[in-house]
């Protein structure tokens, strides 16, 4: 079944709702996260607070998928519901590594950073 986020608020009780599908506490997600039951708490209460990558991480965790689907605004003269039908053509000489399995540049500070804000 999909569920539409049209505004953050809306995060709250679906997060809480697919916890409870999958018969997790909020004690029992939180030990798989490696955090304490009150961090997943207050994360759980205001998720619109945590990175893209914590709620993401949360999801799989709760065996859940996000699907993006283009929907235009019907006030901005788009079509609704609008998707892309055309392939993409490929390159006349493909490359020998893709594009999105190309190694990234990331600095040292960077990795730092990330290691510090992770759970």
């Amino acid at each position: 079944m999909d569920y539409p986020i049209k505004t953050i608020a809306q995060l709250q009780p679906i997060l809480q709702g697919f916890r409870k599908a999958t018969g997790l506490s909020q004690t029992a997600v939180a030990k798989k996260l490696g955090i304490t039951q009150q961090s997943y708490a207050a994360f759980e209460l205001n998720p619109q607070l945590a990175s893209a990558e914590r709620l993401i991480k949360i999801l799989r965790l709760l065996n859940v998928e996000i699907s993006l689907s283009h929907s235009a605004d019907p006030q901005l003269g788009g079509k609704a519901n609008s998707k892309i039908t055309k392939p993409i053509k490929q390159a006349k000489k493909p490359s020998k590594q893709r594009p999105e399995l190309a190694p990234l540049k990331t600095s040292r500070a960077t990795l730092e950073k990330v290691k510090k804000e992770s759970w």
